[in-house]
């Protein structure tokens, strides 16, 4: 939950609301805890969701859009790479 736990500004990656620096704001919790299996054992992660205002448009804090906004020391901080089944 990299919005409530370092208070960083997410910008929306939509082309018009990146222009006008529209940011993601709190939009609840993802509903889908993941179970993910690391080099030691399985831990449990969760995130939130993150809304434009202006678009409407929802993404997971643990999106892609969201990761590449961080900068390197705390992307470090989330080793994990998330895929489907």
């Amino acid at each position: 939950m990299p919005y409530r736990m370092w208070a960083f500004r997410f910008l929306c990656k939509e082309r018009n609301c990146n222009r006008a620096g529209q940011c993601l704001t709190s939009s609840g919790l993802y509903k889908t805890v993941r179970r993910v299996l690391d080099i030691d054992g399985w831990y449990f992660m969760a995130t939130e969701y993150l809304e434009c205002h202006r678009c409407r448009k929802k993404v997971a804090g643990w999106s892609q859009d969201i990761l590449e906004q961080l900068d390197p020391a705390h992307r470090a901080m989330f080793p994990g790479i998330l895929t489907s089944r």
